[in-house]
């Protein structure tokens, strides 16, 4: 969701999508949704922040794991 090209599919192939959110605006996903439902409209949530640690991850690792990446989450 980060890449532009791909939220621009997203947004001519799919018009009934209300909510588009890239990985560092996860959090905002409640708000997002609310502002969406009440406002009635689209919302686009995608930043570009990269380099920068947005999750509070530490940078210092005890293991030899260099990094990890959240490819799902499950909402309830």
């Amino acid at each position: 969701m980060q890449e532009k090209h791909i939220t621009d599919k997203i947004k001519e192939s799919y018009p009934f999508v209300d909510i588009i959110f890239g990985t560092h605006t996860l959090y905002k996903f409640p708000e997002d949704l609310y502002t969406s439902l009440e406002e009635k409209r689209r919302i686009e949530d995608v930043i570009d922040i990269d380099g920068k640690i947005y999750e509070d991850l530490p940078i210092k690792r005890d293991s030899k794991i260099k990094a990890s990446v959240t490819i799902m989450n499950r909402m309830q």
